[in-house]
């Protein structure tokens, strides 16, 4: 059925030919279809260099469904300048009702900030050394890609050359340098034509002295010279060895002597082992984190500066060391003790009184230090007769105890010497303490 009115009739007839009618009318309305709703996503905002984005209306809506360009809900935009940009997303449904959205994407220009020129002043260098470097290296950028140039300065010597086209580098090389102050201006600019400005200066100096004597050429001996040197050396605060005589020369019956009195590297040639730098002033190594100076070697081997160490590993080491040491003096001190409790160790050494002796017997204090052994008895203190054995009655007429017996039995069972009788033990009172 179609939209509109339908009317229908029933008619019914009975057996009799009586018959009656009845209509009905149904009513075909168009179906409740809503609009779609459109949705074309949030604003978005740009900087540039990003020229692109994407537009997303994949959320629009219908209660149908949408069926024009349905497979394009995602668009992208590209080549987009500075500026405002409203782009506008219509949905329309199979009933041809539609819904429409607008996103805005703002571009904006870039924030570029100027660039920061920085330039490392290269230290005094002095003849005959003619070369030196000024770095411009640390100079930055947030962007990066900058250009560098480098300007003399008017106050500058005219003498001097800049060495492989090095004034649109980083790092400038000069050479050809003569005595006196030079100043370069280092111009950094970048991408969009800021730019900044530091300033380096190299002071050369002379370094060449030159000492007049009235005295003939011919006159001064080697030794002369020497002494002449070391009074020179004096003077000056420096070492002999750090004087080189460059000339002797004579004018018109005068000793002309030109010499040097030191001599500097400017350029410092440690690899510090690889793990850090040299300070060209200094002739030291900067060590990077982590590393430390091998100080075994920088004093007693080659005596360079080197970053041969790792901090950890010396760490680990030292404390390995540490609970070695440790180990060793504790095991030294239970060894010491262990052997002054066996010195001290002592057996009790007993013998069988006389009966003349028991009167005089008297206990003695005991001692701190240790038990005082007791010289062996006679042959004849020890002598005892099988009768005095079997007696009940000991010596002095003092009864045997069992233990006392049994002390005295046992050596009988093994051999004796001639003459030596057993051993008698002592009883607890006549034990000498």
């Amino acid at each position: 059925m179609q939209e509109g009115d339908y009317t229908f009739q029933l008619t019914v007839t009975d057996s009799a030919g009586q018959q009656d009618t009845a209509q009905v009318t149904v009513i075909v309305q168009p179906e409740n279809n809503k609009p779609p709703v459109a949705d074309a996503g949030p604003e978005k905002e740009l900087t540039l260099p990003i020229d692109r984005t994407t537009l997303d209306g994949s959320k629009s809506r219908d209660d149908q469904k949408i069926i024009e360009n349905a497979d394009s809900a995602v668009a992208t935009v590209t080549g987009l300048e500075v500026g405002t940009y409203e782009f506008t997303l219509t949905v329309t449904d199979e009933r041809r009702l539609e819904s429409s959205d607008t996103v805005t994407v703002i571009v904006k220009e870039e924030k570029d900030q100027p660039p920061v020129a920085h330039v490392v002043s290269s230290p005094s260098i002095v003849l005959p050394v003619r070369t030196a470097t000024l770095d411009g290296s640390h100079s930055t950028d947030d962007k990066g890609g900058v250009s560098y140039l480098w300007t003399r300065e008017d106050s500058s010597p005219a003498a001097g050359d800049v060495l492989n086209n090095s004034d649109h580098q980083a790092v400038l090389f000069l050479g050809n340098l003569v005595e006196g102050k030079y100043s370069f201006t280092l111009t950094v600019t970048d991408s969009k034509g800021q730019s900044s400005s530091d300033r380096g200066t190299v002071e050369v100096k002379r370094d060449l002295v030159e000492l007049v004597l009235e005295v003939s050429v011919s006159q001064v001996s080697h030794r002369q010279r020497d002494m002449l040197l070391r009074q020179v050396g004096v003077l000056l605060g420096v070492l002999d060895s750090d004087i080189i005589v460059r000339e002797i020369s004579f004018l018109k019956n005068f000793l002309t002597f030109i010499f040097l009195v030191q001599i500097f590297i400017t350029v410092c040639q440690l690899n510090c082992s690889s793990h850090g730098e040299c300070d060209s002033f200094t002739r030291r190594c900067v060590c990077h984190p982590f590393w430390m100076e091998n100080f075994i070697r920088a004093q007693l081997g080659d005596t360079e500066s080197n970053c041969e160490w790792s901090v950890l590993y010396v760490t680990i080491a030292s404390f390995m060391i540490v609970v070695a040491v440790a180990t060793l003096v504790w095991g030294m001190v239970c060894c010491c003790n262990r052997r002054k409790s066996k010195v001290r160790r002592s057996k009790s050494r007993y013998k069988i009184l006389e009966a003349d002796e028991q009167d005089s017997l008297e206990l003695q204090p005991p001692r701190a230090a240790r038990l005082k052994p007791v010289p062996a008895p006679t042959s004849s203190a020890l002598m005892h007769s099988d009768s005095d054995l079997d007696s009940d009655d000991g010596q002095g007429g003092v009864p045997w105890t069992e233990q006392e017996r049994g002390h005295l039995l046992r050596p009988q069972n093994g051999s004796l010497r001639n003459g030596q009788g057993p051993a008698r033990p002592k009883k607890q009172r006549e034990e000498l303490l």
